[in-house]
């Protein structure tokens, strides 16, 4: 928790206090102090404790003083100082901060069960000074404050309990035809949970909090989730208990993120099998299912077969045994069924530098939409990059990496707009971070997690990916060296995995205690962890190698893999390839705009020609007492012949240019 953030309660902490005279008690001391040592070790949290014994002395004089000259009412001190306290404090707060100081503060003042007016004149001036809206203030206050969730909106609330209110096949359609239960609220169904788990979603901040009302021992990342206290729920949490299986924070997401108009997507594969040449490398014995909604990052040293991997799922290249489905159609065999299903983003750029942002992805949707008119192409062009949120530079060159006009951030983002685009159900990216700083790859991991939100899977190769983007992630899949799949499942719960393996004394720590961070380069040191000699030096022979990595995840993984039964239809594409004739007219325009954006080629061409005329003619001049004449020129078949090879060269000179690009 920041320091901001931490003053802010501390101040407002002091003003509760300070009108309400018993939490100045020692239980309301030890009130105090318990939340600060919620986020703060011994040392700091004495020094905030003390801040806040200093701010109560000054709230208190503060307030004596005033009921001195107005005996009658101290509200308004009271309310000045909390409007002076939250202006002084929300410019240095994000949206999200004021959203914690709020709910803490909620959870503050009903440690003693008991809410106070002034109290709740305090509430209200602070989420009034916050801008937070009197909708989230009354869901908030209801599900803070109280046991009931009756009133709270019902489209923001999410229930996991024991309660088997889903059924399959006729039983369902029976129970809905015999229920008249007007419940509209959202349900999960987990076995052997006692009690509930309620989650609030924040709309301004898209964010969930959510409280346990139950007895089990249940564990957020590794802390006991204590009943009745509010929770954070951050991207990548897991919440364990005994018995129970896992509740992954992307469970919570899907339930409110994704698009139920979108149609399901069911992409799986089995017993998947590729050799190169009959050689050792390629993928083995590879099986995987997963469903719209998701986004999968593949893990791996290098030249362990991912970009192969990606070549086989996307259709490129066809497995030598096994089969890749969608919604039950051959990846390969049904390719053109499909068409415009998957889109593929290589690493490489795919980009024409001499366009704009604007003209790369105008033509590119020329080359996609035959059945649109120009008007809905330039709208399809606008919203992406709204989307991508390059609409204030469209009018860039995109350049080459030579002469950058634009950022590799953007540029990436370009790349992924060109296949977008297109609105593919599936899309798959090699190495979308690769090369950018670990605030451009953030966001292109937050753009991909925001196309997971209308329903598309996204599958990426991930090299060395930092804790904030391991835990955007739903699924990992991990291969080692010779194509050996050794993971699929929770990017968090694979530390764990391969930390009990390797026998480690903290193997239950999947994320460091104090600030929550993923060591996420532990894997791949487990995994290639080297023997040491003698002399305690390591080897270059590995402690486990990749057919018992291999070994341990046919026993242990793949078992838990479960093929889901596809949907029968395919959804319907808005792809559709334009006639020859019409490609050739987009391809023709496009490439007359990238030569005329290119002041170097037009430079060459246009003065080619007459520089080698008059060198030429200047070379071949013939004349016989100081006259010329055609008939008598002994250079004419030398110039014919120079004429050829200048026009040859001119030829090449225009067409080197092209062949190296």
């Amino acid at each position: 928790m920041s320091d901001i953030v931490l003053n802010a309660l501390v101040h407002l902490f002091a003003l509760v206090a300070s009108v309400n005279e018993s939490r100045l008690t020692k239980k309301g001391k030890g009130i105090v102090n318990s939340y600060l040592s919620r986020f703060l070790n011994d040392d700091l949290t004495q020094e905030y404790l003390r801040l806040f014994e200093n701010y109560y002395e000054f709230y208190q004089s503060e307030i004596k003083l005033d009921k001195k000259s107005n005996p009658k009412d101290s509200s308004s001190l009271v309310n000045f100082q909390t409007i002076n306290v939250c202006r002084q404090v929300k410019n240095g707060l994000k949206r999200e901060d004021r959203f914690i100081v709020l709910i803490l503060l909620l959870e503050f003042v009903n440690e003693d069960a008991i809410i106070t007016s002034w109290e709740s004149e305090i509430i209200k001036e602070v989420a009034s000074s916050f801008n937070i809206s009197d909708s989230e203030l009354s869901d908030l206050k209801e599900f803070v404050l109280t046991d009931s969730i009756d009133n709270i909106n019902s489209d923001n609330l999410l229930i996991i309990d024991n309660q088997i209110r889903e059924w399959s096949g006729t039983m369902s359609w029976f129970m809905k035809k015999q229920s008249k239960n007007t419940d509209h609220k959202k349900y999960l169904y987990k076995e052997n949970l006692y009690g509930s788990i309620y989650f609030l979603y924040l709309p301004s901040i898209q964010e969930f909090i959510f409280k346990y009302s139950g007895s089990q021992n249940l564990f957020k990342d590794g802390h006991k989730v204590l009943t009745g206290r509010i929770y954070l729920l951050n991207s990548g949490s897991i919440i364990k208990g005994p018995n129970i299986k896992p509740i992954y924070s992307n469970e919570i997401t899907r339930r409110f993120f994704i698009d139920q108009s979108h149609p399901n997507i069911i992409f799986s594969g089995k017993n998947i099998e590729f050799r190169f040449n009959n050689s050792n490398n390629g993928i083995k014995n590879f099986n995987f299912c997963e469903e719209s909604g998701n986004i999968v990052g593949i893990l791996g040293g290098s030249g362990v077969g991912k970009t192969t991997l990606l070549s086989l799922i996307n259709g490129k290249l066809r497995p030598n045994s096994g089969q890749i489905t969608i919604n039950g159609y051959d990846n390969y065999r049904a390719r053109f069924k499909l068409q415009g299903m998957i889109g593929y983003v290589p690493q490489d750029d795919l980009l024409i530098e001499e366009l704009t942002i604007y003209q790369n992805l105008y033509y590119n949707a020329r080359l996609c939409f035959a059945d649109y008119t120009d008007d809905q192409i330039i709208e399809s062009v606008e919203k992406i990059m709204s989307d991508l949120e390059l609409s204030d530079i469209s009018h860039l060159q995109v350049g080459d990496p030579l002469n950058k006009y634009i950022s590799g951030g953007q540029r990436k983002r370009l790349n992924i707009g060109l296949e977008l685009m297109r609105e593919p159900y599936i899309l798959i990216l090699d190495e979308p971070t690769s090369g950018l700083s670990s605030s451009d790859s953030e966001n292109i991991m937050q753009l991909l997690k925001a196309q997971t939100q209308k329903g598309r899977l996204i599958i990426a190769t991930i090299h060395q990916p930092s804790s904030a983007i391991f835990k955007m992630m739903d699924k990992l899949w991990i291969l080692d060296k010779g194509g050996y799949p050794i993971y699929s499942g929770n990017p968090v719960d694979a530390v764990e995995y391969f930390k009990k393996i390797n026998a480690q004394v903290d193997a239950a720590e999947s994320e460091c205690i104090t600030c929550g961070n993923i060591r996420t380069e532990q894997i791949l040191e487990i995994i290639e962890t080297k023997t040491l000699n003698e002399e305690g030096v390591p080897t270059r022979q590995r402690k486990i190698q990749p057919d018992k990595w291999f070994s341990f995840y046919k026993e242990r993984i793949e078992p838990l893999i479960e093929i889901k039964k596809p949907p029968k239809e395919i959804p319907v594409s808005n792809f559709k390839i334009p006639s020859a004739n019409r490609q050739f007219i987009t391809f023709s325009i496009r490439n007359l705009l990238a030569k005329l954006a290119n002041t170097q080629y037009l430079v060459i061409n246009i003065l080619e020609a007459p520089i080698l005329a008059l060198i030429l003619g200047y070379i071949t001049k013939y004349t016989r007492d100081d006259a010329f004449t055609f008939q008598d020129n002994i250079n004419f078949p030398v110039f014919l012949f120079m004429s050829i090879v200048v026009a040859m060269f001119m030829g090449l000179t225009v067409s080197a240019e092209e062949i190296v690009r």
